[in-house]
């Protein structure tokens, strides 16, 4: 006997995430290029605003090349009613 049931299979949503990888930066090597670029800076011929931005910028554009942005896609899922932390901890 074969039967069809007029149920789909649902549909879940798509979610893209960014993130950096910060734990992977060569301190060994970005600290050096930190200061180099830092020492570039002339602090008395600038205002403490400037200067803030000037350093905000620079810190910037190292993480995004010691540490790209990465994208990735996600799946979001409904929650589980029937899945409680009790039957989390007995798993």
């Amino acid at each position: 006997m074969i039967s069809t049931i007029g149920m789909q299979k649902p549909k879940y949503k798509w979610e893209e995430i960014r993130y950096r990888k910060y734990k992977a930066i060569d301190a060994e090597t970005f600290g050096p290029t930190l200061q180099g670029m830092l020492n570039s800076l002339d602090p008395v011929n600038m205002s403490l605003d400037n200067l803030v931005k000037d350093m905000d910028k620079l810190i910037n554009i190292l993480i995004d090349v010691y540490a790209p942005e990465q994208r990735k896609l996600i799946t979001r899922r409904p929650v589980k009613l029937w899945y409680t932390s009790c039957l989390k901890f007995m798993k």
